[in-house]
């Protein structure tokens, strides 16, 4: 067998271009949707928990008028 050299020139193994993310999101833009989503989901948790804990407290406070 004959022996084969391969002249390789490291210029050539350089890398020219740029790497581009595979997806449509960065970490700061998919940290900031988060964000976001988790606020809005909080509020919203909040809001609705909020409104019949408000409402009985107010039925308790027509009863104890009642009763006084």
């Amino acid at each position: 067998m004959e022996n084969v050299v391969f002249d390789i020139n490291p210029a050539d193994l350089q890398f020219e271009g740029t790497l581009k993310e595979t997806s449509g999101f960065s970490g700061m833009k998919g940290a900031f949707i988060l964000i976001i989503l988790l606020v809005v989901i909080g509020f919203l948790f909040w809001y609705f928990l909020k409104e019949p804990v408000y409402e009985e407290s107010q039925n308790r406070f027509e009863k104890l008028r009642r009763v006084l």
